[in-house]
């Protein structure tokens, strides 16, 4: 996929958004859904936010008045990449903020604050 990604910006070099500009856009397009392929083995978050970042490329000219068919292509695969990017940045931290959430309870009842405890539980939800 690294290969495709690098034939898809040394293409770039020559179909510029000046002087080719459906190529470009469809240009673009590809690259998305090639960063797209590659954040599912490797670096997620970043290769998700290049997908989008070259999808957001291709609307540039596809626009949706002028090529109504193409620009819900890339909005398609546009749409794929959001929440997967979204997942990627959010999910970590919400891991750790759950684990130390746990880390706390469980320190609590260890000190032998059993009431304080069961509050804790009951404000999260965690009963």
């Amino acid at each position: 996929m690294r290969v495709k990604v690098a034939a898809f910006e040394e293409a770039l070099k020559v179909r510029t958004l000046k002087d080719f500009p459906i190529d470009y856009a469809g240009t673009q397009n590809n690259l998305g859904n090639a960063y797209q392929t590659l954040a599912e083995v490797k670096d997620k978050a970043e290769n998700c936010q290049k997908a989008i970042t070259a999808y957001e490329e291709a609307f540039k000219v596809y626009k949706e008045g002028e090529f109504p068919d193409l620009h819900q292509l890339v909005e398609s695969d546009f749409r794929i990449a959001i929440p997967f990017a979204y997942h990627s940045l959010t999910l970590v931290p919400l891991f750790f903020f759950s684990l130390g959430l746990f880390l706390l309870v469980f320190h609590l009842q260890l000190a032998g604050l059993s009431t304080l405890c069961a509050a804790t539980q009951d404000n999260h939800g965690l009963v």
